[in-house]
């Protein structure tokens, strides 16, 4: 009878035990629910360091949609017509401005009584209509009055189209500070008309600018 007794005690400690169900031991269980917690939380510390981290992107700054925004207004000279209430052509909306230079050396000019701090932007953006001739000669500036600080760009509109300009701000450095756009007439002479729409100080992705390190003094 030894041989039949041993080998039945043997069977009973395989066998699981009564009431478990087949279930695994007391620390397996443990384990597996240590490694089920600790793999669900390091997802959601992940997601929370996601969103914490996330910076949102600032909201674009308008200077003219359908009409000049608040506090901006109409600093123009020499010859030229404009209309900031023109429907046709427009970009987006109802309105668009349009704009002929009557003579050379004028200027569209939009202006802010004070500094407007465009530290979060690195692009003045807009949208051009070359009109039905187009290839006007046109020279964008943004800049400040209180400080000197100023980026130019050349631009010559394509005709029938609206094309979208992007102007970079990095070079003002930082702070930003603008209070005035010009679209400037860099001829002697009138010019076709054009039309302006959408123009906002935005952020684009522009590569901030590496400064140049002095160069080295003569030897002594």
């Amino acid at each position: 009878l030894a041989p039949t007794v041993r080998a039945a005690s043997i069977a009973g400690r395989a066998a699981p035990a009564s009431g478990t169900g087949g279930r695994p031991p007391l620390a397996r269980r443990r384990l597996l629910i240590h490694v089920r917690w600790f793999g669900v939380s390091g997802v959601v510390c992940a997601l929370l360091a996601t969103l914490l981290l996330a910076t949102p992107a600032a909201a674009d700054v308008t200077v003219y949609a359908d009409a000049v925004a608040a506090g901006w207004q109409d600093w123009s000279w020499g010859g030229i017509d404009r209309n900031f209430a023109q429907i046709s052509p427009a970009h987006a909306g109802s309105a668009a401005i349009g704009v002929t230079y009557t003579a050379g050396w004028s200027g569209l000019q939009l202006g802010y009584p004070s500094p407007v701090d465009v530290s979060a932007y690195d692009s003045l953006s807009f949208f051009v209509h070359g009109g039905a001739a187009g290839g006007q000669g046109i020279e964008v500036t943004v800049g400040s009055n209180a400080t000197g600080a100023s980026v130019s760009q050349t631009i010559a509109p394509a005709a029938g189209v609206w094309t979208r300009v992007d102007v970079s701000l990095t070079s003002l450095g930082s702070p930003r500070q603008v209070d005035y756009i010009q679209w400037f007439n860099a001829t002697p002479g009138a010019q076709p008309a054009f039309s302006l729409d959408d123009v906002a100080f935005r952020s684009v992705g522009f590569a901030t600018p590496t400064p140049v390190p002095p160069s080295a003094g003569p030897a002594l």
